[in-house]
């Protein structure tokens, strides 16, 4: 392999670390939000405050957005991770098969 391909590789590399990462993150930030379902009846009486809903609006909306970020994690950062880590596995193993 030259060291073009190498340079390509690498950054394919960095790409899937930073798509690790970013999964993590909004794991992260999705375990946080957690709280905000214990404390419905506060948050609900917050955002009401800024934005009138009925109570059964205000609960589908909450969770309308906590299930479209855990959507957003997976198919935007995780899935994405998984297939190229394991489509460079595959090729560096080819690599290695070839020599």
């Amino acid at each position: 392999m030259n060291q073009r391909d190498e340079k390509k590789l690498e950054v394919l590399e960095v790409i899937v670390k930073g798509l690790y990462w970013a999964s993590l993150c909004g794991g992260m930030l999705l375990l946080l939000s957690i709280p905000w379902l214990f404390l419905n009846d506060l948050s609900y009486a917050l955002h009401n405050s800024f934005i009138p809903l009925d109570r059964p609006t205000y609960n589908a909306l909450m969770f309308l957005i906590l299930a479209e970020l855990k959507l957003f994690i997976f198919v935007f950062l995780l899935f994405p991770a998984i297939g190229l880590h394991v489509a460079l596995a595959r090729h560096r193993r080819a690599i290695q098969e070839q020599r």
